[in-house]
């Protein structure tokens, strides 16, 4: 794998939060990495480690390599054609 560095990395993961309209902690719940370390990334004061950035990357949906090395595939193939996909409620059941 090649090398990131902590720009890339912070912008990959910024593009993902506002893709997905998430907020940092919200990625620290889903990836189980502490809010700390999810703004020292963001921040680009600290780079983590290929098991911190495994859970990330897991969070998103996406394997290490794909979050990594692909993000303009990954990113393009993605995209939701009317914007910023939104949660709906599911209708259970349905009255004739």
């Amino acid at each position: 794998m090649n090398p990131v560095n902590r720009k890339t990395l912070a912008d990959r993961i910024s593009a993902e939060l506002e893709r997905r309209d998430w907020s940092a902690r919200r990625l620290a719940k889903e990836s189980g990495v502490s809010d700390r370390q999810i703004g020292n990334y963001l921040n680009e004061s600290s780079s983590p480690t290929i098991e911190t950035i495994s859970h990330i990357a897991k969070a998103f949906g996406y394997s290490v390599s794909e979050f990594i090395e692909n993000p303009q595939n990954v990113a393009e193939s993605t995209k939701f054609p009317y914007g910023k996909a939104k949660l709906a409620p599911l209708i259970s059941w349905v009255q004739a």
